[in-house]
């Protein structure tokens, strides 16, 4: 089923990605629609300096990990591991890792997983 979708193109200059500087970076941003009775996450606002929100429709009673990767797949922060009920349920991500420790700027993957489904949107942290 198609999903309808946005996309921008943003273009870094002189910036440090993960630790390694980088003259120009280009990252594509999409935000999609989520379509009735699938699991998608909606983040707001993307890009983000201090936090960004995103929704969950959960479509039935399940247990769900959402987690949080840089995009070396690497696991930064887990949002939530275990039930949720049937409906809307929002989460906010404050650009913090598992310590408690503010990650660097560049772009993230946040993954929510339900038996065997998974989805995934990209978020990008621009301080």
């Amino acid at each position: 089923v198609p999903v309808p979708c946005n996309a921008a193109n943003l273009e870094f200059n002189n910036v440090e990605f993960n630790g390694e500087a980088r003259n120009n970076m280009n990252i594509t941003v999409q935000t999609v629609t989520p379509v009735s009775g699938e699991m998608m996450t909606i983040s707001t606002p993307n890009p983000f300096a201090t936090e960004t929100s995103f929704n969950v429709n959960v479509p039935q009673n399940e247990t769900y990990t959402i987690n949080v990767y840089d995009v070396l797949g690497r696991q930064v922060k887990t949002l939530h591991n275990g039930v949720l009920g049937k409906g809307n349920h929002a989460f906010v991500w404050n650009g913090m890792d598992n310590n408690g420790t503010s990650v660097n700027n560049g772009m993230y993957i946040i993954r929510t997983e339900a038996n065997g489904v998974s989805t995934t949107q990209n978020v990008v942290i621009s301080r």
